[in-house]
């Protein structure tokens, strides 16, 4: 998904020269299935040669993705406050002349929180670069080869794996492939289920069956739950 929306946010630097300057979870919606992402709300779009400037431009499009896309989706919180429900809201005020709409999934100090020991230090690095304000990233490009390697290394995925339509190669895309398999199939018996007990009427068997489903299909990620729909 992040290599897909780095695709993206290159096209609009390079070709348009324009900055998303949008990024928050509910403007991505990502296909599990077929490895397919979709980028909505494009009314908050920017030239790159506004002020501050392109160089700066580009550094906080980058810096917005790293919060708003990275960070949110591996820890499910803000940046600056886990209690609160994930979407826009106003962070403390920072020393820059960076806009509001900029900034909402800014942190100056990244902590993991209750995700902290289930992520490894080298995603956790990757991302505290991308929102210190003082190191952050360059380029889109710089960053997609960062993840790219990190995917590589750490998780034996194949760079043409990360792009669209493509085959699953390594064990880790293939173990992916059949989870979501397995959890189309759970639906599936779900949906048959519901329709029996339309026909036949609720029944103590039914009962439990169907809550045998519910608690498998609670093991699988809550993104993949809320993309087909039937959470």
């Amino acid at each position: 998904m992040a290599i897909q929306l780095l695709d993206v946010m290159e096209y609009l630097h390079e070709h348009h020269n324009r900055a998303y300057m949008d990024w928050k979870p509910e403007h991505i919606f990502w296909n599990g299935i077929e490895k397919d992402v979709k980028l909505i709300d494009w009314n908050v779009t920017s030239s790159l040669d506004d002020g501050p400037g392109k160089e700066q431009n580009i550094q906080d499009d980058l810096r917005l993705f790293c919060g708003a896309a990275l960070y949110v989706s591996l820890t499910f919180v803000e940046p600056d406050n886990p209690t609160k429900p994930i979407g826009p809201r106003p962070t403390k005020e920072l020393n820059t002349p960076v806009p509001e709409i900029r900034r909402r999934y800014w942190t100056d100090n990244p902590n993991f929180y209750q995700r902290d020991s289930m992520l490894d230090d080298r995603i956790k690095e990757i991302i505290r670069r991308g929102l210190d304000p003082k190191q952050g990233f360059d380029s889109t490009r710089e960053l997609k080869q960062i993840l790219i390697k990190y995917a590589q290394q750490e998780l034996g995925v194949k760079e043409d794996e990360l792009t669209l339509h493509t085959q699953p190669i390594s064990p880790y895309f293939k173990a992916i492939t059949e989870m979501r398999m397995a959890q189309q199939q759970l639906f599936q018996a779900q949906r048959e289920l519901i329709e029996a007990v339309r026909e036949n009427g609720a029944t103590p068997e039914f009962t439990r069956l169907f809550d045998a489903i519910k608690r498998a299909s609670m093991h699988f990620p809550i993104s993949n739950l809320i993309e087909n729909g039937d959470h």
